[in-house]
């Protein structure tokens, strides 16, 4: 295959590209760019049409937030987390929506613990409804309708656990930080 070609870097800023997900039907392909803040959407069917979307996001002076991880619906709905550099008790999880160009705060502040935070992942369901998250030790998942937060029954909590996170091919449990759940989020 051809390589695909994402847009020049903006000035004072490198490709790091990071995280990736292909939505459940293989029409759309995301992709974080941790080095320069960014989101690329693909067409794996016309690989020259990238769309870009920046993650900007006002967290004050010298807060940075890179995309790290992502799950990408058929709809073109992301689910996004991000590693904040220059602070602690900010927002690391996101809501995309490729479609109006809108970010959507999902206001879960993360571990907060610098560029090691990049580790952070999400893991859409095969049939879209929910959206698992790891915050560091402490397992939650979304629901795409509702926009509900459900959190694990047991974990170590948040920063004293890992980043790891897995869903099975038949969706009914998972892995994150080291325990085995339901995804249901029992452990």
């Amino acid at each position: 295959l051809s390589p695909i070609a994402v847009p020049a870097a903006p000035p004072g800023t490198v490709h790091r590209l990071w995280g990736i997900s292909i939505s459940p039907s293989g029409g759309r392909i995301a992709v974080c760019d941790a080095g320069a803040s960014e989101v690329f959407l693909i067409d794996p069917g016309n690989p020259a049409s990238v769309k870009t979307f920046p993650l900007t996001v006002s967290n004050g002076n010298g807060i940075l937030t890179y995309p790290s991880g992502i799950a990408l619906s058929d709809s073109g709905i992301a689910y996004v987390t991000a590693a904040v550099l220059g602070g602690t008790g900010y927002s690391n999880f996101f809501k995309l929506d490729t479609n109006a160009g809108t970010l959507t705060d999902l206001k879960i502040t993360g571990p907060g613990l610098g560029s090691s935070d990049a580790m952070l992942r999400t893991q859409m369901s095969a049939d879209g409804t929910r959206v698992f998250f790891n915050n560091d030790g402490a397992p939650f998942s979304l629901d795409t309708a509702s926009g509900q937060v459900s959190w694990a029954s047991i974990s170590p909590g948040c920063c004293y656990g890992d980043y790891d996170l897995s869903v099975s091919n038949n969706q009914v449990q998972m892995e994150a930080t080291d325990y085995l759940y339901d995804t249901d989020l029992n452990a």
